[in-house]
């Protein structure tokens, strides 16, 4: 639930996976942002059970595949690069 990005979740999107994750940090915002996984609440176990269940009850091949292009579409390397030059742009701009 501490989880303030979620790398290893995002990484298993990009290669076709959906997610379960408890409903908290940035995991639980990629899982939400995606449609591609299934949340439940901190520290509940049954909760975690039946989002597992239901989770393996879905399409897992549709879910991968909507995982893989979310990470494409909103994290690759172009992504990641425009938005940090971005960010650096905007330091240099801001020191002149």
């Amino acid at each position: 639930p501490a989880e303030t990005f979620g790398l290893s979740a995002l990484e298993a999107m990009a290669s076709g996976l959906p997610v379960l994750s408890v409903d908290a940090g940035g995991v639980a915002d990629r899982v939400r942002q995606s449609g591609a996984g299934a949340l439940y609440a901190p520290g509940d176990g049954q909760a975690c059970a039946e989002a597992a269940i239901s989770l393996l009850r879905g399409d897992l091949a549709v879910l991968g595949r909507t995982a893989r292009a979310f990470a494409e579409r909103h994290h690759g390397y172009r992504q990641a690069f425009d938005g940090l030059f971005s960010v650096y742009r905007t330091i240099l701009a801001a020191d002149r």
